[in-house]
């Protein structure tokens, strides 16, 4: 019975683990790449507009209501690069 399932095992071929590169896949990579990038800008632009909400909220004696401003935008940030990471990874 090992045998059996030796030679089955054995006779598995090896399949080619690489993609195809095409020039689609290349430029879809490109424009993946650009989305990130402009994600990550809007991300900054977010950043510092929390901060100032922040800052503004804390002058006024409101409290820390705010700080999960820079928590969700930091979120954000890690929800971008995973993304942007797993389609490059699976393309």
């Amino acid at each position: 019975m090992q045998d059996l399932v030796y030679r089955a095992l054995v006779q598995v071929p090896d399949g080619n683990a690489e993609a195809p590169t095409s020039e689609l896949s290349e430029k879809f990579n490109n424009l993946v790449g650009y989305a990130k990038y402009v994600g990550f800008g809007i991300c900054v632009l977010a950043m510092i507009a929390a901060g100032i909400m922040l800052a503004l909220q804390h002058r006024q004696g409101e409290g820390m209501e705010a700080a999960a401003g820079p928590i969700k935008v930091m979120i954000a940030v890690a929800i971008i690069a995973g993304a942007s990471g797993l389609v490059t990874l699976f393309v």
